[in-house]
């Protein structure tokens, strides 16, 4: 029910830059010199009703120090996808997984989803659009946090799943 004005200057008062605005989509960056603060998200982005001017969807982007257990409240997952998860209808979320090879970091693909995994992007919105109706088109039934031996059991068709 947020005016797209007074969620601006929230935005804008937590160093956050407008980038970009087009139509029914506000930008920003809280970047430095193309860095971005520790422990934030890189970008938001708040996409709006024309019409009302209410904020239909807050989308965060390069997010660091975000972790799946912080956002618990939300609710736990209904669905997954292979990169996201939906809980509830208005909430999905891009995990990221790393694992250390040859002493570097690289995304680990696997299911390996915990409280303490991290999240790199964060949907906020209406379950009618975007990325969480893909996920509730496609997705796969979340089984809690399980192992991924344990998940392929109780869904072999996953995609990482061996076959």
């Amino acid at each position: 029910m947020t005016n797209v004005v007074i969620a601006q200057e929230e935005i804008e008062t937590t160093g956050y830059d407008l980038y970009l605005k087009t139509n029914d989509n506000l930008y920003f960056s809280n970047h430095s010199d193309g860095i971005s603060k520790a422990h934030t998200c890189s970008n938001i982005r708040l996409s709006f009703d024309i019409n009302s001017l209410r904020i239909s969807t807050i989308y965060f982007n390069g997010c660091d120090s975000l972790v799946l257990g912080d956002l618990s409240f939300l609710g736990f997952p209904e669905k997954i996808s292979p990169i996201s998860l939906n809980t509830g209808k208005y909430y999905a979320a891009e995990i990221i997984e790393y694992e250390l090879v040859d002493r570097s970091y690289r995304v680990y693909h696997r299911i390996k989803w915990s409280p303490i995994s991290q999240i790199q992007n964060l949907n906020i919105g209406s379950s009618t659009t975007g990325v969480h109706t893909a996920v509730e088109l496609v997705g796969y039934a979340w089984h809690g946090f399980v192992p991924y031996w344990r998940y392929c059991q109780l869904e072999p068709d996953y995609p990482d799943c061996p076959q």
